[in-house]
């Protein structure tokens, strides 16, 4: 009996075992077949019987020897004690002995049961959850949409429509549905270049009785799939009435600085003005201007953190003080509320009516010397003092990038030094 076993015998990522030429005797097992019989492993040769049982044995001694391309049999057989359902397959090699292929599908039944609990305990969170949630196919199909989702808006979960029959539904004014319908594309596009990109916007839509509600939007791609998370936000704006004014910010903002010194960390302001402001008060009045500066303060305030001081310096302008940030993380900041804030009309009377904002950003690095920023004098490195020239720079070098973004057409965001484009 030849008793050289093939070199690739012991590579293959499947359970084998190596017969004789009646298939009758277990020669050789390989890696994969010996870790399958391992707590009852016989010496080997033995008969095949020993391995696999008795009934096992005889099925593979029906077996056809001349159709190597025929399907795997299925039998339960006791392996190492337990009964575990087997899918055996015989080929025949060169030398008249048969090699068997041995499939443990209990191993795949268990991992497919596991697969479908682990569904089913996903599906049980995304239900629970305050929020809803929608998950699309690569062909924009919800493929997933959670009943809180759509109670919120007043639907039951049995009537969840697709997407196409949402628009007249949700927003069935045809000037607020067209720039709802762009704003998705524009969002589906954003993500699907950069799926690290979350797209945010607020939209006034219109419930099953008939009823309005303010419901923010997050947007996101998951490989091919779409994830949409929503939540009603109506009753947080009518709460937003206003932020820190220009002489709380000022005195704050000295505590920040001196606490970003102490810590050595820098510290990141953004000067947000609402661009095109006295447009909106002239042809919409003052009652829409207020609310549009209420709009801005809210988004302001769900983009940044609960750390960051958030005033209205007068008008139409903002300033947001980040500790602990640097230029990088706070432009993708500051971009993020400028896409934000774009991104949705503000619905006053019926009326769509856009908003966007430029946005200067300066960085005080509060590991230099004071003596680099301001002419604050030589204070040496991680000095835990500040001055109220040193805020007064930074206020004033991101009023500059402000201008800067104005200049170069509004609705972006300008670094501390850059120099401005058209676009």
């Amino acid at each position: 009996m030849p008793d050289a076993v093939p070199g690739w015998f012991d590579h293959v990522r499947a359970p084998l075992a190596l017969t004789d030429e009646a298939a009758a005797t277990v020669l050789a097992l390989n890696g994969e077949a010996r870790r399958l019989f391992a707590d009852a492993m016989p010496a080997l040769p033995c008969a095949l019987a020993v391995l696999v049982g008795e009934q096992a044995a005889l099925l593979v001694a029906g077996m056809p020897r001349a159709d190597p391309a025929a399907a795997p049999r299925t039998i339960e057989a006791r392996v190492a004690g337990k009964v575990r359902t087997l899918g055996l397959a015989l080929s025949r090699l060169e030398d008249g002995r048969h090699l068997l292929t041995i499939q443990d599908r209990m191993v795949e039944d268990e991992a497919a049961h596991r697969l479908v609990a682990m569904e089913d305990e996903l599906h049980d969170i995304m239900e629970t959850l305050p929020v809803g949630i929608e998950i699309y196919d690569g062909e924009q199909n919800c493929i997933f949409a959670n009943s809180h989702g759509a109670a919120t808006l007043g639907y039951a979960p049995e009537e969840v429509l697709s997407l196409d029959d949402w628009w007249a539904h949700g927003y069935p004014d045809p000037a607020y549905r067209a720039a709802a319908m762009a704003a998705w594309h524009s969002g589906v596009r954003a993500t699907r270049a950069d799926p690290g990109h979350v797209h945010m916007a607020d939209w006034m839509v219109t419930c099953k009785d008939g009823s309005q509600k303010m419901i923010h939007f997050r947007l996101r791609a998951l490989g091919d799939k779409l994830v949409l998370v929503y939540w009603d936000v109506s009753d947080h704006r009518q709460l937003v009435t206003g932020v820190s004014n220009r002489r709380r910010f000022l005195v704050e903002a000295e505590g920040v600085l001196v606490a970003a010194r102490h810590a050595r960390v820098p510290v990141s302001l953004l000067m947000i003005d609402l661009d095109f402001f006295k447009a909106i008060n002239d042809r919409y009045g003052h009652a829409a201007g207020d609310l549009m500066l209420r709009d801005v303060a809210d988004k302001c305030r769900r983009t940044l953190r609960e750390q960051d001081l958030l005033a209205r310096l007068g008008g139409e302008e903002f300033a947001a003080l980040m500790p602990g940030t640097g230029e990088s993380e706070a432009c993708r900041i500051a971009e993020t509320l400028c896409k934000f804030i774009s991104a949705s009309p503000l619905l006053i009377e019926g009326r769509p009516i856009r908003a966007s904002v430029s946005i200067g950003l300066a960085v005080l690095d509060a590991r230099e010397p004071r003596a680099h920023r301001a002419g604050g004098g030589a204070a040496a490195m991680g000095d835990a003092t500040t001055s109220p020239a040193e805020l007064s720079d930074l206020l004033r070098r991101a009023d500059e990038a402000l201008y800067a973004a104005k200049r170069g057409g509004r609705n972006r965001v300008a670094r501390d030094g850059e120099v401005p484009s058209v676009a």
